[in-house]
């Protein structure tokens, strides 16, 4: 079907005008270049060269956007596996310990233990301890703990002493063993999987010297 709708003269007119009008500018414009032609090579190299720049500067953005994601996620990921060493200590009529264990997230690496008497330090609780009576022995205890690894939840035991309260000598090598503990701190100095320092955990095992009765002068227990 054709259309019956015709073109004004009007419009005609307006278009053949533009068409006049673009075409001459364009002419100009092509008779400039002729006869500038350094000129536009210069326009068009500085363009290039702040093309290039834009380009450049776009990407040392992309690269830093990205190396603060990496940093982001790495931090992230040091969060989600740190460790957390916690010293314990029990002290009952049939039993004395005290047990390192990892309540973190991730694994405990134990670079070394210190454990000394405010002049001294050795490697181990069980180095500090007493000689037990003829017939007691204990039950478990850490001799060396420098470079181990915990996993979350893990413990190590760095000394334990089991036995009859109604035994004497279990008695005898219980309460030697107390009065040498209370004297001692402990000090656990780790990193986490990645090889970062932390800051060591330090507890002192005055707890073991609670029962003993203070000295009248002083007030300390002896």
């Amino acid at each position: 079907m054709e259309s019956n709708e015709q073109v004004s003269p009007a419009t005609k007119s307006y278009f053949g005008t533009a068409t006049r009008w673009v075409g001459g500018k364009l002419k100009c414009l092509i008779s400039w270049l002729e006869t500038n032609g350094n000129l536009a090579n210069a326009i068009a190299t500085i363009l290039s060269a702040f093309i290039a720049f834009v380009a450049l500067f776009a990407s040392l953005v992309s690269v830093y956007l990205a190396r603060e994601a990496l940093k982001d996620q790495h931090h992230h990921n040091v969060l989600s596996v740190k460790p957390l060493p916690m010293l314990t200590v029990f002290d009952g009529e049939e039993k004395i310990q005290v047990v390192l264990r990892n309540n973190g997230s991730g694994p405990l690496i134990i670079k070394d233990i210190g454990v000394t008497d405010g002049k001294h330090e050795k490697t181990s609780v069980i180095e500090w301890m007493p000689e037990l009576p003829d017939g007691i022995q204990w039950d478990t205890f850490a001799s060396e703990s420098r470079e181990r690894s915990l996993a979350p939840g893990d413990e190590i035991v760095l000394v334990r002493l089991l036995g009859e309260p109604s035994d004497p000598a279990f008695r005898e090598g219980r309460d030697k063993s107390r009065n040498a503990l209370r004297n001692l701190t402990v000090s656990v100095r780790h990193t986490d999987i990645y090889g970062t320092s932390m800051v060591p955990h330090v507890m002192d095992l005055t707890w073991f010297g609670r029962r003993k009765k203070p000295d009248a002068a002083s007030g300390k227990p002896h």
